[in-house]
């Protein structure tokens, strides 16, 4: 799963984790309850703008994507929706892309991972820290490189 700006409707940009699941294809889970949710079942479609960290909080705070702020970005039509309860998962074919620079994609399990390094190295570490984030992890990345490790710290841990 990678960090990215999903923008919806009339330029409505709001920051969300989206799944690459093929060369042309993407998944992103919205709640039902959101502006973008209702945008993209009314449209058919989003684009979702990979860019950096700072970028992504400027969005969350404005709603908005102004400018050159990203590097690369994909038009996706959606394909296909499944009622995940409070959410629905859109199921999309990306039908362009563009890049304006070179990047490197916020993934959100090698950021979580980080973090679980950083709480285990702590004297007193926040208990049941490194189960929840082997909870995300294994969420946004199964079977992953950054599971596994985790896995075997958590394991050394207890």
């Amino acid at each position: 799963m990678y960090e990215a700006v999903v923008v919806s409707g009339k330029g409505h940009a709001a920051p969300m984790g989206v799944r690459v699941t093929g060369a042309d294809a993407i998944e992103l889970d919205v709640y039902k309850t959101a502006e973008t949710c209702r945008n993209i079942r009314d449209d058919g479609s989003f684009t979702v703008y990979f860019t950096d960290a700072l970028t992504l909080g400027r969005v969350l705070e404005k709603k908005k994507l102004k400018g050159k702020q990203h590097y690369a970005s994909l038009t996706v039509d959606v394909v296909s929706t499944e009622n995940l309860g409070r959410k629905i998962r859109f199921r999309g074919k990306i039908i362009s892309k563009s890049n304006t620079d070179k990047m490197t994609l916020i993934n959100r399990a090698e950021a979580a991972f980080l973090e679980a390094l950083i709480e285990s190295t702590k004297p007193r570490p926040k208990k049941g820290k490194l189960d929840e984030t082997l909870r995300v992890i294994s969420k946004v990345a199964p079977d992953s490189v950054y599971e596994k490790r985790l896995e075997a710290l958590a394991r050394k841990k207890k």
